[in-house]
C-alpha cells in the first residue's frame, strides 16, 4: 500500500503539478541543490540545499532552501506549508501562489512594515506547514 502511495503521489506531481515541477527541477539543477532530510517531530521531510543568497521556494516537490535556511526547521515547514499549496492547486499554484508569494517577498513585505505571514500565502503555508 505504501508503494501504491508513492507511485500515485509521483503521477500527481509530473501531471496536475506538471509546471511548478518542471521549475522546481531546473532551480534546482541551476542552483546545485543537494538532497538533505529533516526530522521534525518524528517525521521525515526531504529538502534540497541549494546556493540561493536569499529565498528558500516550494516548486511542487522540490523544497529548495537558500544558504541562511538551512538550519532553521520553521522554515523547513513553512516551505512545506507550500507543497501542500501545490498539491492542492496544480497549475493554479503559479498564478495564485508563486507570483504573489515572489512579489510580496522580494518588494512589499518590507515596504509593508506588516508581518511576513500577514500575507495569505504566507500565513496560509505557515499554518499548514504546522498542521499537516
Amino acid at each position: 500500500m505504501k508503494k501504491l502511495k508513492k507511485i500515485l503521489l509521483e503521477i500527481v506531481h509530473w501531471t496536475w503539478c506538471l509546471p511548478q515541477n518542471l521549475l522546481g527541477l531546473i532551480v534546482c539543477l541551476i542552483t546545485k541543490g543537494k538532497p538533505a532530510k529533516w526530522l521534525i517531530d518524528g517525521r521525515v521531510y526531504k529538502v534540497y540545499n541549494t546556493n540561493l543568497k536569499v529565498g528558500s521556494v516550494s516548486l511542487g516537490k522540490y523544497i529548495l532552501l537558500c544558504e541562511g535556511h538551512q538550519s532553521d526547521p520553521s522554515i523547513v515547514l513553512h516551505e512545506y506549508g507550500h507543497y501542500y499549496q501545490n498539491l492542492l492547486l496544480g497549475p493554479l499554484t503559479l498564478l495564485v501562489i508563486l507570483l504573489p508569494s515572489l512579489l510580496w517577498a522580494g518588494i512589499f513585505h518590507e515596504l509593508s512594515g506588516k508581518e511576513y505571514d500577514w500575507f495569505y500565502t504566507e500565513r496560509w503555508a505557515t499554518n499548514w506547514g504546522n498542521k499537516f
